[in-house]
């Protein structure tokens, strides 16, 4: 009977085919489709030359990263240095800024000290400004077991990560990370300590040497180098839109 036959000689190429060929005739048939996520957060800069800090969950599998400075001015960025288990990356814009922060050691913040941020939460619902959050250092870790991170009470929101956390003498002393998700949790946010930075930053000399650091160039009442302190942190940083690359069948 010819069906018969046709439905051997079937069965016979089937088994002949390869398991590597099979797997290449169902992959070509499928249909790929590739959506472009766009994702953003915050970041600053840290030397003269455009080097920027801000969280490595921010810009992983970044297709495309866009700096907006405190002008406005768009810039693209490039990762140059990053650490997964730190989560923390460093990008260049290639090119001079005006304005940067300078990071000092973490392990001299006590319990209870006052820190704020300076960040670009939420644009879509917030608005394009950058937004500031005052609070304090509620725990020196943020668990447990974490000693890498700071618990603070400054109300932290999407798109705060990557932004500076900074004491009152104007230093970078952690890098803003998260928060605890939930009704049952207010103002439970965390930061990266700066210390954990330094491995990371190792290559760089001048992000971590406080004489390239910048300050009032005259002489000003406490009250006015509290406000030197907000502007400048203002001025120094950016926003980050990330682009990624997804593929979907």
């Amino acid at each position: 009977n010819w069906s018969f036959e046709v439905i051997n000689h079937t069965i016979d190429l089937l088994i002949n085919i390869k398991e590597t060929e099979l797997a290449e005739i169902l992959r070509s048939s499928l249909i790929k489709t590739q959506i472009n996520a766009t994702f953003t957060g915050s970041g600053f800069f840290v030397s003269s030359n455009g080097k920027i800090i801000t969280n490595h969950h921010v810009v992983k599998n970044a297709k495309t990263i866009k700096v907006i400075d405190a002008m406005g001015t768009e810039h693209i960025a490039s990762v140059i240095a990053e650490s997964a288990s730190s989560d923390l990356a460093l990008l260049d814009i290639g090119q001079d800024v005006p304005f940067y922060l300078t990071l000092t050691s973490s392990t001299t913040v006590k319990l209870g000290d006052d820190v704020f941020t300076i960040g670009y939460p939420m644009p879509g619902i917030l608005g394009q400004d950058a937004k500031y959050s005052k609070g304090t250092v509620s725990s020196i870790k943020s668990g447990a077991k974490d000693a890498n991170r700071f618990q603070i009470s400054n109300p932290i929101q999407p798109g705060n990560s990557g932004g500076p956390l900074i004491d009152e003498n104007g230093y970078v002393v952690g890098i803003v990370v998260s928060k605890i998700q939930g009704f049952l949790a207010e103002n439970v946010g965390f930061a990266i300590k700066s210390s954990v930075a330094v491995p990371l930053l190792s290559s760089y000399s001048e992000i971590m040497s406080k004489s390239n650091s910048q300050s009032p160039t005259k002489d000003i009442s406490d009250e006015q180098f509290e406000q030197w302190i907000i502007e400048h942190t203002e001025n120094s940083v950016c926003q980050i839109i990330v682009t990624t690359n997804a593929e979907y069948n």
